[in-house]
């Protein structure tokens, strides 16, 4: 994920089993932003963001759908990252969303776990094995043998190939949106 910026445009959308956001060009004076559980639509009006973008226009658009995602994603990582750590008997610091941009989750050695708002575009098992890994940092801070092996034991013996898996998606995603 080194070095993620996702190019967002007024034609940006992403739906996945947790996320449904997306930008909508109407004939509208202002943009507004209507939210209900698990979906947001932010109407842009369509005579203001047609042609080339400005770079103001392209940082709030990219400002709106982190902060969106983030409130996503503070609705969800959160809770899940607690059940996963209770469920392989991980004691955990602090959780902090953040608008990573080389990285899907960091740890700290006072047991504090960091995590990517732009997590929430992957699919719910990836975001799990996000969640494991960093968990399993709190146990080996490396990615040592004895890393790789507790990160087996919290993924049923998966841990190589939901890293390969990752990977996969987050080329897949520079590649959709870059």
């Amino acid at each position: 994920m080194a070095g993620l910026r996702i190019s967002i445009t007024p034609q940006f959308s992403v739906t996945t089993p947790l996320v449904h956001f997306s930008f909508r060009l109407a004939d509208v004076s202002t943009a507004t932003v209507s939210r209900v559980p698990g979906r947001t639509v932010v109407t842009l009006p369509e005579n203001t963001w047609g042609g080339v973008l400005t770079r103001q226009q392209k940082a709030w658009l990219h400002s709106v759908a982190a902060e969106e995602l983030r409130n996503f994603a503070r609705g969800y990582l959160p809770g899940r990252l607690r059940e996963l750590a209770a469920s392989v008997g991980v004691e955990v610091g602090g959780i902090t969303i953040k608008n990573m941009s080389s990285r899907w989750g960091s740890c700290s050695v006072r047991r504090n776990v960091n995590l990517s708002l732009w997590l929430m575009l992957a699919p719910p098992h990836l975001i799990d094995y996000v969640i494991l890994h960093e968990l399993a940092h709190l146990g080996e801070m490396n990615h040592g043998p004895r890393f790789w092996a507790l990160l087996d034991k919290y993924t049923s013996c998966r841990a190589r190939q939901l890293d390969r898996e990752m990977k996969h998606f987050g080329k897949r995603l520079y590649s959709e949106y870059f």
